[in-house]
Formats: C-alpha cells, structure tokens, sequence
C-alpha cells in the first residue's frame, strides 16, 4: 500500500495531540498525521514505532513537526531522516503551520507547499 503523503507530530508533553485536534477542527485533513510524544516513550521506541507506520504505508512524502530546535524530538526526526530522505523537518510548529498544511496539501507541489506552510507560520507570529 503507498500512499501520497504522512505527517508526525511529536513533541514534549501533549501539545502535538492538542495541536492536531485543533487544526482539525479548523480544517478537515487530507493528510493522515500521528501526534507523539516523547514524554510516554523513548526515542527509540518512537523510532521503531514512526519507521513501521512509513513503511506500511510507504509514502511518496513525509512531513515531521516538531516542537524544539535540538529537543530530543528534533533529534528523533533527524534520525529518522537518514532512513527516509524523501522526508522534511518542519520546527516550531504552531497551528497556523498546521492548518496551512491540511488546506494548502494538493495544491502546490512538496517543496513548494513545505515553503508555504513555514511561511504561514511566520506569519502567525506577531509580537506588539
């Protein structure tokens, strides 16, 4: 079975659950996507688990958020990375990113629409 496109969430404590369910709420999702945190598994169960999902799905591409910049989970994904190249880290993920995502997916072709969705997250950001 191949499919399109996966995307993974993870992070620390339970933010990439909460994160998913309100973007969904927000947007239906055309991507299947899988929160996980590093705060109930290690990293490499993580990784054994993520590497059995791609791999029964076998996707054309593959999107990681993640939370931290050179947190645990930021090191899982680089990781996994090695494994799946045709895979892109996304970091700092905020809903924005997230809703970007699952609206925008189909409309632009893989590295376009991973440009787009970083470019909404920045936008998302404001300080006054």
């Amino acid at each position: 079975m191949s499919s399109q496109a996966l995307s993974f969430v993870i992070t620390h404590g339970e933010l990439a659950k909460a994160l998913v369910e309100a973007s969904s709420i927000l947007t239906p999702p055309k991507v299947e996507t899988y929160t996980y945190s590093n705060a109930v598994k290690s990293l490499d169960e993580l990784n054994k688990e993520i590497s059995e999902i791609i791999e029964r799905s076998n996707p054309q591409n593959l999107a990681f958020f993640v939370d931290l910049m050179g947190g645990s989970c930021w090191m899982l994904v680089n990781r996994l990375k090695r494994t799946y190249p045709q895979s892109r880290l996304l970091t700092g993920i905020n809903l924005p990113m997230l809703v970007s995502f699952q609206i925008n997916y189909g409309n632009y072709e893989w590295n376009e629409l991973m440009e787009k969705i970083v470019e909404d997250a920045k936008k998302g950001i404001i300080g006054r």
